[in-house]
């Protein structure tokens, strides 16, 4: 098990051993579902990985040196271990580049709905593929509660359009398309209440 062995003969360390892999597992799936909806899983797998490697090495050192401790003692070290280690998670998230909370895509015909409760950093609204030369005509309406946003269009890293959006808009994204794929992604330094709705022609 990627945990070890837990130490049967010693009641506190059983009991410490399975409370930590329960907790272990709910603040997992909590972060698995903040990645399904940021679409941001670099902070999840360091979690994934580095919390189970960091119990082990603590966890061995707690049971090499039970005996010249007291109970206090092995108390604080294990709360300083789970301190330290939801501590580097949390602050993982919190300095992430990008992370998308609360985001919703919905498409109806030809209506394409994206909806971002609070945004660090970019996201990807839309990857169209264009199938024929000339020019590119998408009515789009974009509007930010609080902060503000640049909507961009971009073609192998270069950028074909972009508009800062502050407050609401709307308008038309234009540029003369090539038979190519294109990226139109949001990037702001932090924003929330984000809603793009981009119209194709059908």
């Amino acid at each position: 098990m990627v945990f070890g062995s837990p130490v049967r003969e010693n009641k506190f360390l059983f009991i410490g051993y399975w409370f930590f892999v329960s907790f272990y597992f709910l603040f997992l799936s909590f972060a698995l579902v903040i990645g399904m909806l940021s679409g941001y899983w670099i902070p999840v797998v360091i979690f994934a990985i580095t919390a189970p490697l960091l119990f082990r090495v603590v966890y061995y050192f707690k049971t090499v040196i039970l005996k010249r401790m007291t109970k206090k003692g092995i108390v604080m070290i294990t709360g300083a271990f789970v301190v330290f280690t939801f501590g580097v998670i949390g602050a993982t998230f919190l300095f992430a580049e990008n992370l998308a909370v609360n985001v919703s895509k919905t498409v109806y015909q030809g209506n394409l709905e994206v909806s971002i409760g609070s945004l660090k950093g970019e996201y990807l609204v839309d990857d169209p593929s264009i199938i024929q030369e000339g020019a590119v005509v998408i009515p789009y309406q974009a509007s930010v509660g609080d902060g503000s946003f640049t909507l961009v269009v971009e073609r192998a890293d270069e950028i074909v359009w972009e508009e800062d959006i502050i407050g609401a808009s709307e308008g038309f994204i234009e540029f003369v398309g090539e038979e190519s794929s294109y990226d139109i992604r949001i990037y702001t330094e932090q924003a929330k209440e984000v809603l793009v709705n981009l119209t194709y022609q059908r």
